[in-house]
């Protein structure tokens, strides 16, 4: 059974923790609500509605575990917006999927899906990011952007990122990037007396921490540096 969640306007950003013991949700976000979700379980299903001029940043960062997350966000209302940020970092044999849409139905509405992940060892992932514009959505504005970087031959990623576009008058834009580790970068840091145990964290570091920096739980950007600097990263 699906459990739905309604927000109204409390005239402030308003923090949801989705229970861990319901596995699909609705959540709803009436005229003007202002709504923060940190994050959801493996293997929960969630779908947001926004009505008109709604604001919503959805927060999702997982580190060292398998994953499966499902996400739709649907843009009902005029002049909605949303921000969509998704952190990961896997390692040993973990693997991480993720589905991610926004749907843009309302009139000059807005969105941004930023997805980055580092994967490691034999981890492996996949990952599908979708803007959608709808045909009435006049004046949408939709961004995505995926970036992975692996830092074993033996971890696999597969990337998805798709723009559905039904109405010509938006703007929608993908970019999407899987890179491995930068050989002149750990030989500038070892031509300085940093050595490649050391180096290796301090590039994920920057690479992740980046997308880290603005998170309202900073007790996740703490997750990921121990798992980084304590043996997570450099066997």
């Amino acid at each position: 059974m699906v459990k739905i969640i309604k927000i109204k306007d409390l005239g402030k950003d308003f923090i949801l923790k989705l229970p861990t013991d319901v596995p699909e949700f609705r959540v709803e976000l009436g005229v003007g609500a202002v709504v923060t979700i940190l994050g959801v379980k493996s293997g929960q299903k969630v779908d947001c509605v926004l009505e008109e001029r709604a604001k919503l940043t959805f927060l999702q960062c997982y580190f060292g575990e398998d994953f499966e997350g499902d996400v739709s966000i649907k843009l009902k209302g005029r002049e909605s917006v949303v921000f969509s940020k998704i952190i990961f970092l896997g390692k040993d044999i973990n693997y991480q999927s993720i589905k991610f849409k926004h749907q843009h139905f309302g009139v000059e509405t807005k969105s941004k899906l930023v997805i980055r992940g580092v994967l490691l060892d034999k981890a492996q992932g996949f990952i599908n990011g979708t803007i959608r514009m709808e045909p009435k959505c006049l004046g949408a504005d939709g961004r995505l952007e995926e970036k992975i970087l692996l830092l074993s031959p033996t971890a696999r990623i597969e990337a998805e990122p798709n723009l559905e576009i039904r109405c010509h008058e938006v703007m929608a834009s993908h970019a999407a990037s899987v890179e491995r580790i930068d050989e002149e970068k750990l030989f500038y840091l070892a031509s300085r007396g940093i050595a490649g145990e050391v180096a290796i964290p301090l590039i994920v570091e920057g690479f992740l921490g980046e997308a880290l920096g603005d998170l309202v739980d900073q007790s996740l950007k703490k997750r990921m540096n121990e798992i980084v600097f304590k043996g997570g990263v450099v066997n």
